[in-house]
């Protein structure tokens, strides 16, 4: 009887698992904030970015037609004013610019401090049997949890403190006795990088925006750091953001396409924080008990592996209710991830749906035969960037079963890769029609 309940529990996760994964044409790399943040850089700066380091945002203007920031060079201790149509507070779960528009973060009191020491010291001849995330400690002394950042040489740790506690009450001696009596060797040669204390808390700002501000990853919501779900969140926030942002710019879309981002954002921020802090003991660090772990994270990854809805204005669904944030459904239905699919071309090359929704993109079965032309005309008269693909088969089958519609169907998915519209036929889709949808979802 046990033995076939612990099968059945796995053959469930299996699925879940399986659903959640065929969204992503990607595969999981291990790769830490100290290797990503370079490459991102490099990235950025190449597309055109100026990255403005040791700089601080002191003060901030807005009216009907624009944002000024005032800038200070904390090296030269020079003012300067930059001029721009939005602003997007991504300053962190303290957000200077939430306190600054005096927007409330909701939760409850913060569940710990934690004080923060980041440190050098050479331990990869304790990771040699694996890689390396979490460590909780536990010391008749106190309570904390060591994370890796590169997992030989560069470490963090993390120990509770009282709630009033500030870096300065911690000295370089106090700091490297925590590190040595956790790590468990006493004359450990340690290198103090850094002391900071943070609070792990549960909250969400009450409004994603303030006129022409917009709030993105901590600075809108705030969780225990541990699993990435802050990490993720936020990236899934300015996934959603900019390319609305980037419409509204380039006047493809109208301004109010931008109201549809706290709809849509806010839900999974609620979500992910209950859930992250739900998964924090009383000292507000991870539970190591995995039956105490395990339900929860089965219930977090649907929102760290695209496999989260959303139900806002610029969702068009006729005939099915729309998809909550917690939903796991990936069969082409609007409101949800594009489902991968990998996508052959006369070319004989392949790509995934995903990988093509670089702008507003139109999928139609290999049996359309008005659609495209319809598409392309009523995009061009809207001056809209819009993709269009036909036919195409992966390894599975036909896409057209994995998208949920007919041969002759269509779907369109937003630049986020998530599904806007679809019709099963295009039997009736008529240029006036398309024109409809693509004004709603555009807000023009």
């Amino acid at each position: 009887m046990v033995i076939s309940l612990i099968l059945a529990i796995a053959a469930a996760f299996g699925l879940h698992l399986y659903s959640i994964f065929r969204g992503s044409s990607g595969r999981f790399v291990f790769c830490t904030q100290d290797i990503l943040e370079p490459i991102l850089l490099e990235k950025a700066t190449s597309l055109g970015v100026r990255a403005l380091f040791n700089t601080e945002l002191v003060s901030v203007e807005q009216n009907e037609d624009g944002v000024t920031a005032t800038l200070l060079d904390r090296l030269t201790r020079k003012k300067s004013l930059l001029r721009c149509d939005y602003l997007i507070a991504a300053d962190g779960a303290r957000s200077p610019m939430r306190e600054m528009l005096k927007i409330p973060f909701d939760g409850p009191p913060p569940l710990s401090r934690q004080l923060n020491m980041y440190f050098r010291s050479d331990l990869s001849h304790l990771t040699k049997k694996g890689p390396f995330s979490l460590c909780s400690i536990r010391q008749p002394t106190f309570r904390g949890l060591i994370a890796t950042i590169n997992a030989t040489d560069l470490w963090t740790l993390h120990v509770v403190v009282k709630k009033d506690s500030t870096p300065e009450d911690f000295p370089e001696e106090k700091c490297l006795e925590y590190i040595r009596a956790a790590v468990g060797i006493p004359n450990l040669k340690v290198e103090l990088k850094g002391v900071s204390t943070w609070d792990s808390q549960v909250r969400v700002a009450r409004t994603y925006n303030d006129g022409r501000i917009y709030f993105a990853g901590d600075s809108a919501h705030s969780m225990p750091p541990w699993g990435g779900f802050g990490a993720n969140t936020g990236i899934q926030d300015a996934h959603n953001l900019c390319w609305k942002l980037s419409a509204v710019i380039k006047k493809e879309a109208g301004e109010k396409l931008l109201a549809s981002y706290q709809p849509e954002r806010q839900p999974i921020a609620h979500a992910v924080t209950q859930i992250a802090g739900s998964m924090n003991d009383e000292n507000g660090l991870m539970h190591t008990a995995w039956f105490s772990l395990a339900p929860k994270m089965f219930r977090a990854l649907p929102y760290f592996c695209v496999g989260y809805g959303y139900s806002s204005a610029v969702i068009l669904e006729s005939t099915f209710p729309l998809p909550g944030p917690g939903t796991t459904e990936l069969s082409g239905k609007p409101g949800t991830r594009v489902p991968h699919v990998s996508l052959r071309f006369k070319d004989d090359t392949t790509k995934s749906t995903i990988d093509l929704c670089t702008s507003l993109t139109l999928f139609c079965g290999p049996d359309t035969m008005h659609t495209p032309e319809i598409a392309r005309k009523v995009s061009e008269e809207l001056n809209i960037a819009l993709n269009v693909f036909r036919g195409g088969v992966d390894g599975d089958g036909d896409f057209v079963k994995s998208f949920g519609i007919g041969r002759d169907g269509i779907l369109l998915a937003r630049p986020d890769a998530f599904v806007a519209w679809r019709m099963t036929s295009e039997a009736s889709l008529t240029k006036e029609m398309f024109r409809e949808v693509l004004t709603k979802l555009y807000a023009r």
